[in-house]
């Protein structure tokens, strides 16, 4: 059992030695680095030692002959090319398909890879008997430069050689190369013809290629921006910032207190803990209110807090950097891009990112069809980006960004982009479309066809990829995970795509509904908008519900009767509906009652569900019970919600997205109110019995944090009414805390407001001025200034309170 556990340890350093030796070896073909390459010679020479001690002598020859070779490199016997990379990543994938198979180590062959790294040795590969005899062999730049070395390394600055092709750019001549170098002449120790690279007379190749010796603070990009040239190679044969990062990662790897290896079982274990934790909490939270004890719901409160922090650092443990997968990346675009003899430069943006590792699993086969999709059916052939006027190397870039617990990656090419006419003929041909839609139908939601299945721009599927061919997997994928994506497209200039996914799914704030009598969850990041159901708005259109918002027809879906088969048009008063924003298109679900946000933590279906679309989990609330969450895509593709053809499709997107310009109107005490719906975080139902007090000031909970609220009668002298079993609450943001604004309810979200005169004169400051609606005075009001001056005159010293509560409690 011990040695089955050594094993183990064996193979997972071994794994990982080989996935840094994979990048180094990519990184070397961009820039020549001694460092790397030193690196990359480390690595096989620690898995051959390891190797040996376990008696793995297949791992140890393969191995020891891949350090050799590099470590003819090391001493200038052997120029690193291409060729060699290929050799050697070969060399990995045949290491890393023994290391899967450990105990079947012996059966394996390599004395073909053995064989063709004894001749990739010879001399008679890299060059002809003939050269040989004529030309010098090129020096080792360290030993050449050894001197230049150490004072680099004296001076603390960077040490590079710099290679390019005089010949190359035609309309340089000698005196303009030598004005731009006054430009970097304190930078420059040497420079001159490269003797070694000129091309003998028989090889019939006209060539001069220049060099210079480059010491300096900067990097060698940025010393290449400055002369305005191209290199034909970059070598660096000193960086001392990277000396010192490499010295502070090996002081780092050797401190055995700073990491710990830890099992991921035991990791899910944790999480699953604290999610128990957190129903427990939540239980506790919805019996606070029946206990009637101020004191006991304040450290109930602050136990909750600490609960969450435990949840965020819990989480943090499991998360990994974007990095991990670009490695995988650049070698699938070195690949790909050789296997189909086109040129492609990769650009990667964001690395530092980190992901929950279920979804670096997760994205890794979506982001590896992508870009195979783009080098194969977007990226040109060289030939044809010449024709076009394009640069014969085409680009794929990939960023990514973190926004606020979503993580959002764009994959852009400058290729051909999306043919809209191909993509228009294939949903015809398979029903999707009718020839008449297609005239009308815009480029945006043709995109839209292109996750369907079957329907593909490309006549034959290569081995390669097939976009349209796939392409409904990655969507599915990525909705597993709570994720969307999205493309736009210019025909002939290029695709960019758009996948946001939440950094974690552990725990997740979801709107609380009622149907039918029964809970059930909504996830809160799809919800545009929630509002009551008024009858008169309510039509059928071509066989469909459709709810009038503001200018625009929303199709309706009526739960009641998706969930439960029932007429459900008696229910319809005194209901709600929530607009769900899914991509490009919005929708309305109809549901009996709202019971507010909560955070819950998401259990899996049993098999019972498989089959079942419209649900993507469940949870346990505090009482005990199950509480089914709907998936919003699942019901979406259930009902053919996104095939309704609505002619302000369009108009419904933008004038969602101008919402933060409009107002929300509401009551408080028999008096209307208006203020800017921007200022708004959030609209929050709440229980009078949630309302507790600390020393004679009001507060609520919300999203784990204790929320101080204001009511607008004791700024504006107005009559305070009894309050009603429920009340809103309108969450703002001010000066980096939550405050809100207790109100009677909300009556609607309108865009504009027609300000008129009033001789009023209301006492207490943020009046923006007076309006009429439904024949009766509003007061617009700027709340975000009201609570911006309440919370500097009432509410700042109650969060030092908070504060210092806190972190007393944390001691």
């Amino acid at each position: 059992m011990e040695l089955d556990s050594l094993i183990s340890d064996f193979v997972s350093e071994a794994l990982e030695l080989l996935q840094k030796a994979e990048t180094r070896i990519l990184e070397l073909e961009e820039d020549y680095n001694i460092e790397k390459l030193h690196s990359i010679f480390r690595a096989f020479h620690t898995i051959k030692g390891n190797s040996g001690m376990f008696g793995f002598h297949v791992i140890q020859e393969l191995s020891h002959k891949s350090e050799e070779i590099l470590d003819a490199v090391r001493s200038g016997h052997l120029p690193y090319s291409r060729e060699l990379a290929d050799l050697l990543l070969k060399s990995i994938d045949r290491l890393k398909q023994i290391l899967a198979d450990i105990y079947n180590e012996k059966n394996y062959l390599i004395s073909d890879l053995i064989e063709e790294i004894i001749n990739f040795a010879q001399p008679s590969h890299t060059q002809t008997s003939k050269e040989v005899s004529v030309r010098e062999e090129a020096p080792n730049l360290e030993i050449l430069y050894s001197e230049q070395i150490k004072l680099a390394l004296e001076k603390k600055l960077n040490l590079y050689y710099y290679l390019f092709e005089l010949l190359e750019d035609s309309n340089l001549t000698l005196d303009e190369l030598e004005n731009k170098l006054k430009l970097v002449e304190n930078e420059v120790l040497s420079r001159g013809l490269d003797y070694y690279s000129i091309p003998l007379i028989y090889e019939k190749k006209i060539s001069l290629p220049y060099y210079f010796l480059i010491l300096t603070q900067e990097n060698i990009d940025a010393f290449e921006t400055k002369l305005g040239l191209k290199a034909k190679q970059k070598i660096t044969l000193h960086l001392h910032t990277q000396q010192k990062t490499e010295e502070k990662t090996n002081n780092i790897t050797t401190n055995q207190t700073d990491f710990l290896r830890v099992k991921i079982d035991l990791l899910d274990d944790l999480i699953n803990l604290v999610g128990e934790t957190i129903i427990t909490r939540n239980q506790l939270l919805q019996r606070a209110p029946l206990w009637n004890d101020p004191e006991g719901s304040s450290i109930l409160s602050r136990m909750s807090q600490l609960i969450t922090q435990l949840h965020t650092k819990i989480m943090n443990t499991r998360l990994q950097e974007l990095s991990t997968v670009y490695q995988r990346i650049s070698r699938i675009v070195r690949d790909t891009s050789k296997s189909l003899g086109k040129q492609v430069e990769l650009k990667l943006e964001g690395g530092e990112v980190e992901l929950d590792k279920t979804m670096i699993d997760t994205i890794l086969d979506a982001l590896v069809h992508l870009i195979r999709n783009s080098i194969d059916h977007g990226i040109e052939t060289p030939e044809e980006r010449k024709k076009l006027g394009k640069s014969q190397e085409g680009l794929i870039s990939i960023r990514a960004s973190l926004q606020t617990g979503t993580v959002r990656i764009q994959i852009e090419d400058d290729g051909r982009g999306l043919d809209y006419e191909k993509i228009k003929l294939s949903a015809i041909k398979r029903g999707l479309l009718t020839e008449s839609r297609a005239q009308e139908i815009s480029n945006e939601e043709l995109t839209e066809f292109i996750f369907l299945p079957g329907v593909s721009t490309k006549e034959n599927i290569t081995e390669t990829s097939g976009r349209g061919v796939g392409m409904d997997a990655v969507r599915n994928g990525l909705k597993k995970i709570g994720g969307t994506i999205h493309l736009t497209s210019v025909t002939g200039q290029g695709l960019k795509i758009t996948a946001t996914i939440p950094q974690t799914v552990s725990v997740i704030s979801c709107l609380l509904i009622l149907v039918n009598g029964r809970r059930f969850a909504i996830f809160q990041k799809y919800i545009a908008e929630l509002l009551q159901f008024e009858e008169k708005n309510y039509s059928v259109i071509n066989g469909h519900g459709m709810y009038q918002l503001r200018e625009n027809l929303i199709p309706i879906i009526h739960l009641g009767k998706l969930l439960y088969g029932e007429d459900i048009q008696s229910k319809q008063q005194n209901s709600y509906i929530v607009i769900i924003r899914l991509d490009t298109y919005y929708f309305g679900l109809l549901f009996d009652e709202m019971l507010g946000t909560e955070e819950i933590v998401i259990k899996p279906l049993g098999e019972h569900f498989k089959g079942i679309k419209l649900f993507s989990g469940a949870t346990i609330m505090g009482d005990g019970e199950a509480v089914l969450i709907l998936d919003v895509f699942g019901i979406a593709d259930y009902t053919g919600i996104h095939t309704i053809e609505v002619k302000t499709s369009k108009e419904i997107i933008s004038k969602t997205k101008e919402r933060g310009k409009g107002y929300v109107l509401f009551e408080s005490s028999s008096q209307y109110f208006a203020t800017l719906s921007s200022s708004i975080v959030s609209i929050e139902r709440i229980s009078t019995q949630s309302i507790y007090h600390i020393s004679n000031i009001e507060v609520i909970e919300y999203k784990n944090d204790i929320v101080p609220i204001q009511r607008l009668e004791e700024i504006y002298n107005i009559e305070k009414q009894p309050d009603q079993k429920e009340k809103f609450v309108l969450i703002c943001k001010v000066e980096e805390r939550y405050l809100g604004i207790l109100i009677d309810k909300v009556l609607d979200v309108i865009e504009s407001l027609q300000l008129v005169p009033s001789s009023q004169h209301w006492q207490g400051e943020g009046i923006l001025g007076h309006a009429l609606y439904d024949q009766k005075p509003t007061i617009l009001v700027d709340i975000e200034a009201i609570l911006t001056k309440v919370n500097h005159n009432k509410f700042k010293w109650l969060g030092k309170v908070i504060e210092e509560t806190m972190s007393l409690e944390v001691k």
